[in-house]
């Protein structure tokens, strides 16, 4: 799931396990000098994308089993992993 700033200067990837996977940020974003807004960008983005990816994946496993996802379940420690796992069986990887 990959995810850009509106600006399209910052773009992060995330993989089934919610994890970042690759990040780019333009040398234009970089030469602005404001390293706090680039940060709160990459960290927004990452956000999204996982909330992205949850929702997707909980929206296909509904779809494939009729069940809805308890997204209780997916909160605290152990949610991106088991998160991981379903994404893992239904998307393949």
């Amino acid at each position: 799931m990959t995810r850009q700033s509106h600006d399209r200067l910052v773009e992060v990837t995330i993989g089934p396990d919610r994890e970042v996977l690759d990040l780019h940020i333009a040398d234009s974003a970089l030469r602005r000098g404001d390293g706090r807004a680039i940060a709160q960008t990459v960290l927004s983005l990452i956000a999204e994308a996982q909330a992205e990816f949850s929702q997707t994946a909980q929206a296909e496993y509904q779809r494939i089993t009729g069940l809805r996802i308890d997204p209780g379940a997916l909160e605290g420690r152990d949610g991106p992993a088991v998160l991981g796992r379903l994404s893992r069986e239904l998307f393949g990887g």
